[in-house]
């Protein structure tokens, strides 16, 4: 499509929302949703900005400025990303619960005004850079126009000179806390230091600025051709920022470039080639198999996966593999019932509950791998172990909690009978999952599977033996509908 054919995109899949709450930070991309959301939606769009201390107050006042300007009906919203120990430690992931903040804060105000979606200004040149952010677009059914339409940064900006907007040629403009390092903890002091220290360089014409924060050093980045005037005003800018509380005063020779803290992101490990686009393709990132893998192996491989989704999980993970990964990556957690390593909050829960059911205590830690799965991919678990068919009453008993479940993972070795039953009692999904607890002719697991793939109850879904991970990823997926 050529460009008027993008626009004429936009224009009618914004029309066709009806109503939208617009994620409105003043930058180009937000602005040009906004403007076409208030041509094609008029009175039914609402602009909403964030105001918190990671947020420049030059850039929030110029939002409430282009607002008023385009007629658009305006709301601040306070945002509490620094209450969040996950967001202020600063990892790699910290956009991600900055967005869950924000993306939070703005469905939850889109139910309450009956306001149909929440549109942000994700583009398709945002996908070739790092951005953890973008995982919780999914998480909160937030929709991304100009990505949907295939809109890059250039023919957006091109949009808003067709559209008259003031932020056409604006430059790109990201929260204060990315100009601090990943790991140096992000604090009202550090910010305020950023802020006022970038505003002082506006303040002598650069175009644009980044003071990158190391504690003692500000490292400043500007565009190369703009160097000789920053060496020009070096007394007057070393004597301002050593009063911000700066000891050291730098000049990046690299000149500005966009996400240059991610350049210190540790590369990929060379013996693997972690999969980390596939949570944004398919909806549930990869796991890291631990059978076969030394624990640095498996502590490489989890890390890369972290630069881009949360949480990491490894499944099958020994006692022993487990202490020498933690001693790798000091915030991993290992559950020890369902062999995992988890790295990471679990996602928000969503959807209805998930039932975990077992045979019998044997199959437990196949359960268990299924049901801490399931919590950390952001579902609402539940179990109910020890209901075999050897005593049907165990089970009949809990049929009120079964018809409760929006979904069922009904673990079984043995004869594998039990998920047949479960079908035949309720309205709800049942994934079965075969398990190799049993004697000699259960043939590690195949009798059940045999059982449970020639189950007579209809809906009922079999995973292969022993994997309960597998039943807790399309459990999250059914739950996702």
């Amino acid at each position: 499509m050529d460009l008027q054919q993008k626009l004429q995109a936009l224009r009618t899949l914004i029309r066709s929302y009806g109503s939208a709450i617009v994620a409105f930070s003043g930058g180009v991309d937000s602005s040009v949703v906004l403007a076409v959301a208030k041509q094609e939606l008029g009175d039914r769009v609402l602009a909403v900005t964030a105001h918190s201390p990671v947020y420049a107050q030059r850039e929030f006042e110029a939002a409430k400025k282009l607002a008023q300007q385009l007629g658009v009906a305006h709301e601040i919203i306070f945002t509490r990303e620094l209450d969040d120990p996950r967001y202020v430690n600063n990892p790699p992931s910290r956009c991600f619960h900055c967005k869950q903040e924000l993306f939070g804060k703005l469905t939850d105000l889109a139910k309450t005004r009956g306001f149909a979606v929440v549109l942000d200004g994700t583009n398709a040149s945002d996908t070739s850079d790092f951005r953890p952010g973008m995982r919780a677009l999914k998480d909160y059914n937030v929709r991304s126009p100009l990505l949907e339409v295939g809109l890059t940064k250039s023919e957006i900006r091109e949009i808003a000179r067709m559209l008259q907007l003031p932020t056409a040629d604006k430059p790109a403009m990201a929260c204060l806390a990315s100009r601090l390092p990943y790991g140096s903890a992000i604090t009202p002091e550090k910010l305020r230091q950023i802020e006022h220290a970038e505003e002082f360089l506006f303040g002598l014409g650069f175009s644009q600025v980044r003071v990158r924060h190391y504690d003692e050093m500000a490292r400043i980045e500007v565009p190369p051709d703009e160097m000789p005037k920053l060496l020009a005003h070096r007394d007057a800018v070393a004597t301002q920022l050593k009063q911000l509380g700066f000891r050291y005063v730098t000049l990046d020779l690299g000149g500005y470039r966009s996400g240059s803290m991610n350049e210190g992101l540790q590369t990929p490990p060379s013996f693997a080639k972690p999969d980390v686009e596939r949570e944004r393709r398919c909806g549930v990132a990869e796991a890291v198999f631990c059978p076969g893998k030394s624990p640095e192996q498996i502590a490489a491989i989890m890390r890369e996966l972290h630069t881009k989704t949360e949480p990491v999980l490894a499944t099958r993970a020994t006692p022993e593999q487990a202490r020498a990964v933690s001693a790798l990556l000091s915030d991993v957690v290992y559950h020890e019932q369902a062999r995992l390593l988890t790295l990471g909050a679990p996602k928000e829960p969503r959807g209805g509950t998930v039932l975990i059911v077992t045979a019998g205590t044997s199959d437990i830690p196949v359960a268990e791998e299924a049901a801490v799965t399931a919590q950390y991919l952001g579902n609402s678990v539940e179990r109910l172990y020890d209901v075999g068919v050897a005593g049907m009453h165990r089970l009949v008993a809990h049929r009120e909690r079964l018809n409760a479940a929006k979904i069922l993972i009904v673990v079984a070795g043995m004869d594998g009978v039990l998920p047949s039953v479960v079908a035949g009692l309720v309205d709800k999904p049942v994934i079965a999952v075969p398990t190799s607890v049993g004697y000699g002719a259960s043939f590690e697991g195949l009798s059940a599977l045999l059982t449970m793939l020639n189950s007579c109850a209809p809906g009922v879904a079999v995973v292969n033996i022993d994997n309960g991970f597998g039943a807790a990823v399309l459990a999250t997926k059914i739950n996702r509908l």
